[in-house]
């Protein structure tokens, strides 16, 4: 009769022990992070040595370093305790009413204008929301250190094989000082820039990004003088008349009181947008992105009735919803 051996199965604690050792590059060190002695430590990777049946850690290497069998365990290892912390996060999520816990993170322009009727929108469906905003890619980092749920960005890209579902499609506009004499009916970015000095979203931004491949389509850059990350430090400087931006509507509602001093015009040209997108990085974001996405299109269609439709008109046939 044929017989099948069983190996014995890892465990993981002597995986996160032997993780340690690889980050630390020392057994004591390690075992002081875990709060263990280093004799618990030495011995759980010996364990795994002999469960594998292969050294793991070169232990005449000072520091110590991973063997090439160490160095590959390390990778697959930190795959799987990821997965397993971030289950378990998901698990811990959920209240006994069987309501989750949920982390969203929005980009700044979506956070100032829809965030907190969205949190009002989905809160009787959790039991509590964690809300971060920044720029995509601080929120991309948080996503892919499993510290988010559901994300609103401009980045499509943040989380490869996540579903991506689309909220709008914006133009862009350019934002230029109130105190500027007659103008004409759209500007050209070349020619303004001419004139006065664009202040920038810096290219660590998504929307920096954009623009600036826009500006590099149309032939000419402008010289870098002034640049930000967010829309307060940009409307700032347009609204002292120190220059002149390109922006969105959802950016012109977030700078809406620094933005008295600005007007708004069309941008010269063929249009160019940038699309808004709701990313679930997990099966808790999954359940709940249907009912964030409803929410999030009804609330930015009632800004574009409302607010844009006022403040920037002629942008309002180029925005699209869902």
């Amino acid at each position: 009769m044929n017989t099948t051996q069983v190996d014995p199965p890892l465990e993981l604690r002597a995986l996160r022990m032997f993780m340690a050792v690889v980050a630390h590059k020392s057994m004591t060190a390690a075992a002081r992070s875990l709060g263990l002695t280093q004799s618990a430590v030495s011995q759980a990777v010996a364990r795994l040595e002999a469960d594998l049946q292969t050294a793991l850690i070169d232990r005449q290497s000072r520091p110590l370093q991973p063997t090439p069998a160490g160095a590959a365990l390390a990778v697959r290892a930190g795959n799987v305790l990821a997965d397993i912390d971030a289950m378990a996060r998901d698990i811990r999520g959920t209240s006994a009413q069987g309501r989750p816990r949920v982390r969203l993170g929005l980009i700044d322009s979506v956070a100032s204008t829809i965030g907190a009727p969205l949190i009002r929108a989905i809160r009787s469906d959790v039991s509590e929301v964690s809300v971060w905003s920044g720029i995509s890619p601080t929120l991309g980092n948080d996503l892919s250190a499993g510290r988010l749920d559901l994300v609103v960005t401009s980045d499509p890209a943040l989380a490869p094989g996540a579903k991506v579902r689309r909220l709008m499609r914006e133009p862009f506009l350019a934002v230029v000082p109130k105190s500027l004499g007659r103008l004409p009916d759209s500007i050209d970015p070349i020619r303004m820039s001419e004139r006065l000095p664009l202040v920038r979203y810096s290219e660590r931004s998504v929307i920096g990004a954009d623009i600036e491949a826009d500006l590099r389509r149309r032939g000419t850059v402008p010289p870098r003088v002034f640049e930000f990350d967010g829309t307060d430090g940009v409307f700032s400087m347009v609204a002292a008349g120190l220059g002149w931006a390109v922006a969105t509507p959802l950016c012109l509602l977030h700078g809406h009181m620094i933005g008295r001093g600005v007007r708004v015009l069309p941008l010269a040209g063929a249009p160019v947008s940038r699309d808004i997108y709701l990313i679930a990085a997990n099966a808790l974001g999954a359940g709940l992105a249907d009912r964030v996405r409803t929410a999030a299109v009804e609330l930015i269609g009632g800004l574009v009735d409302t607010d844009i439709k006022r403040l920037a008109p002629d942008s309002v046939r180029h925005i699209r919803l869902g």
